[in-house]
């Protein structure tokens, strides 16, 4: 995926413009965020016209088999957001960034290290 814009959209608006595709290539105005769009009766021509829609208004490069691996406007949304702007990415609560848990494991190395010396030196 490639993007082109500076500033990635909002997770509403990646949704919101997705929505619009499916509910636009569908003429389906109540089709829904968990709404599954084969199951409403899209096709692979649907698809593509659906692809097309977003790549053009996201300003963006997606493969079409994203359509198929997140099978939901609020799955593909998602993946598109944390993918475009991973810092903004939902993680656990009690799980810190990768960078953080490296960061803790590195300064207690170095604290354990300090103590020895200290031990050491007596």
């Amino acid at each position: 995926m490639k993007p082109v814009s500076a500033a990635p959209p909002s997770l509403a608006a990646i949704e919101s413009i997705i929505l619009s595709a499916w509910r636009h290539v569908l003429g389906i105005a109540t089709f829904g965020a968990h709404d599954r769009p084969f199951e409403a009766g899209a096709t692979s021509a649907s698809l593509i016209q659906v692809h097309y829609r977003i790549e053009n208004q996201l300003n963006l490069t997606i493969s079409p088999v994203m359509l198929f691996e997140h099978s939901t406007v609020a799955e593909l949304a998602r993946h598109l957001h944390d993918t475009l702007a991973p810092e903004e990415a939902t993680t656990p609560i009690d799980q810190p960034p990768s960078s953080d848990r490296l960061r803790a494991r590195q300064n207690k190395r170095r604290a354990h290290r300090a103590v020895g010396r200290e031990d050491q030196g007596r």
